[in-house]
């Protein structure tokens, strides 16, 4: 799958576009990228399938959706209602309806950072921040 990189071309002192291509891309950035696409997913997939699993347990059980039919509710209860129609039967059906949209990349820190923008059914106002630094999986937002 093809994805894109965003880079910023804005120097962010002068609100003025940046053309000095160093200071677009710089070695930091480089290396921020290099670290995201090293990432070796059985590093940190069950760690972040656990606290992806962790955070929807608490907002199905705190979060009364609109979307969700009363019939629904009124069968199974609030709760299991919202998990019945969010198809979050467990940790790994959280994790494969989740859309990991957007990578980006911070210039000011040394070590190779990185944060994952990710949408969710069960909080599309939000969705989920994932952070990781230096390739390991740091939290989740």
């Amino acid at each position: 799958m093809v994805q894109d990189i965003y880079v910023p071309i804005l120097n962010y002192n002068t609100g003025e576009k940046e053309t000095d291509e160093s200071k677009l891309i710089t070695p930091n950035i480089l290396s921020s990228i290099n670290s995201f696409l090293d990432l070796k997913k059985e590093n940190f997939i069950e760690e972040l399938q656990d606290e992806i699993f962790r955070l929807f347990n608490i907002s199905i059980e705190a979060t009364s959706y609109g979307q969700v039919p009363d019939e629904l509710i009124e069968e199974h209860g609030n709760t299991e209602a919202n998990r019945i129609f969010f198809e979050g039967n467990n940790k790994e059906t959280v994790y494969n309806n989740c859309k990991f949209n957007i990578v980006s990349y911070n210039n000011e820190n040394p070590e190779k950072c990185f944060t994952i923008f990710t949408e969710i059914d069960w909080d599309l106002e939000h969705g989920l921040i994932i952070h990781f630094a230096d390739g390991k999986f740091i939290e989740i937002e």
